[in-house]
């Protein structure tokens, strides 16, 4: 069996050149493709065929090197192999009885005698965050098929290919296949996207703009060249900025933002309108300052605290005064794991994978980007599933997460509240998995609060609806004992607070109403 020569290019420039003169012959360059390229050589002639990909998957996988051989054990002078410059040393060690030397390109005459046409195409850019939920808001809308690359793969969608025959281009984001591709043992990800973007000739590929110029060095044989994804879609021009009142308005507020007099005024008012539970008001203050101190040097991104005991004792409450603290005018991110029970409860917290429109972004997600204040409440977090655990494992350590859109929240600087009914400390010990109780900055059992703090909590509600209710309770002369009547409830039955402010909040209507 005779050996071939094997021609080499020594960066993306060259291979430039070569794809265009190809082209210009109306005749193509292709990839290395397992089986596929057995079938080319043997079937056809004329073909180049570029081996890069495939030797540095071949060099982090070895035992792939016998069918990368069978591929090429019937190669001729028909059929011209190209490789970068820097791997075709390893190409003749690992293939000496298919190649026997070397041969710069451009030393040489442009390769003639190729067949058909691979179609280079622009890889699609966006800029930011804004931009992509403003794209993935637009898809929806228009019904545009919409994937990541995860979800964009054969194994995991079968019908994908059925999108080369859809009226509508569909999108996929290979953004975090781009990134994953920096990584040292990258060969096998560049390898397998390359299968993905030939299957998807009828597709918008886009890429977040700071990884543009690697897609365009990995993947020389299907992008030439970047555009912002407006030149597809117009409708995504940014909009005119926003004013500084408007900027302000819409500010998102985290307790790392403020100044150490500034958290001593939080602490005053989180301590008056928490009544009781002073051992865990003392203890979260501490556990606030060190954890403002070290967000600032880059050491920790969340504040997380875990809360059990009964219900209606005044965990959620911490989470509620911490948000009207720092935002009085925006919504709380409260995520209820009660309903999150089920198998497919992760997907319904970050969005399902199936990739495609109308799918959820997920209830996480959605709440935390509508809310301007800087903190999230896991209420009965103890009845979700492990799946769930795994992902606040991951979230508490990265300080961010991804919903199945690609939409990246970061999440530095929150604090994150977890509630849950556990009755007992050696309960919770039994329920949350042990590597996830670790994560956990605070952890304290909230106990019923005392007849005393029962009645100050009682005194408290009337106080505050009489200043919410000023202007009708303004024709009334609110004497010592007419605010005794207001607080006349049998806040020594229950230990549940919202039963006693219910009790309360109806004494108030009653009075108002005569």
């Amino acid at each position: 069996m005779s050996r071939n020569t094997l021609y080499t290019y020594a960066n993306l420039e060259e291979f430039n050149r070569l794809y265009d003169e190809v082209q210009a012959t109306g005749k193509a360059v292709y990839a290395f493709e397992f089986q596929e390229t057995k079938e080319l050589i043997e079937g056809e002639s004329g073909n180049v065929i570029d081996i890069s990909a495939m030797i540095e998957f071949i060099i982090n996988n070895p035992g792939n090197r016998y069918s990368a051989w069978v591929n090429l054990q019937n190669l001729d002078s028909d059929n011209r192999v190209v490789v970068r410059e820097n791997l075709a040393d390893i190409v003749l060690e690992k293939f000496s009885t298919v190649f026997n030397t070397k041969e710069p390109l451009y030393d040489k005459e442009p390769i003639e005698n190729v067949l058909h046409t691979i179609s280079r195409r622009a890889i699609y850019t966006y800029a930011d965050a804004k931009q992509l939920e403003d794209l993935i808001s637009f898809v929806q809308e228009k019904s545009i098929p919409f994937y990541t690359f995860n979800q964009a793969t054969k194994h995991q969608n079968p019908e994908l290919t059925t999108l080369n025959r859809s009226e509508t281009t569909p999108i996929v984001d290979i953004t975090s296949m781009v990134k994953a591709s920096k990584s040292d043992n990258n060969t096998h990800i560049i390898y397998f996207a390359e299968q993905l973007i030939e299957l998807l000739h009828n597709t918008h590929f886009i890429v977040h703009n700071d990884f543009a110029e690697l897609a365009l060095e990995n993947f020389p044989l299907h992008f030439d060249s970047q555009k912002n994804i407006e030149t597809v879609y117009p409708e995504l021009k940014s909009a005119p900025p926003v004013t500084d009142a408007e900027s302000k308005e819409n500010e998102l507020r985290k307790i790392t933002q403020y100044k150490p007099e500034e958290i001593s005024e939080f602490e005053n008012f989180f301590s008056e309108n928490l009544i009781g539970h002073t051992h865990f008001k003392d203890k979260f203050f501490r556990s606030l300052r060190n954890f403002i101190k070290l967000n600032r040097i880059k050491e920790k991104k969340i504040l997380s605290v875990f809360l059990l005991g009964q219900s209606g004792i005044g965990k959620t409450e911490v989470a509620r005064l911490i948000a009207k603290w720092l935002n009085p005018n925006t919504s709380l991110a409260k995520i209820n794991f009660g309903n999150y029970s089920s198998q497919d409860a992760l997907n319904s917290l970050i969005g399902s994978p199936a990739g495609y429109v109308g799918c959820e972004s997920g209830e996480l997600g959605i709440k935390t980007a509508k809310s301007k204040a800087g903190i999230i409440v896991c209420d009965e977090f103890e009845k979700t599933t492990r799946p769930v655990f795994n992902f606040f494992l991951e979230l508490l350590e990265d300080g961010s997460f991804t919903d199945s859109l690609t939409r990246e929240y970061d999440l530095d600087g929150y604090i994150i509240v977890f509630t849950s009914n556990i009755p007992s400390a050696d309960e919770f010990y039994k329920t949350i998995p042990p590597e996830l109780q670790s994560r956990f900055d605070l952890v304290c059992e909230f106990k019923s609060l005392s007849e005393t703090e029962k009645k100050e909590y009682v005194d408290f509600q009337v106080e505050r609806y009489i200043s919410r209710l000023s202007d009708e309770f303004a024709r009334y002369d609110l004497t010592p004992a007419v605010k005794a009547k207001l607080a006349d409830v049998p806040y020594k039955s229950t230990d549940n607070l919202r039963d006693i402010k219910r009790m309360v909040e109806q004494n108030v209507i009653e009075f108002l109403e005569v």
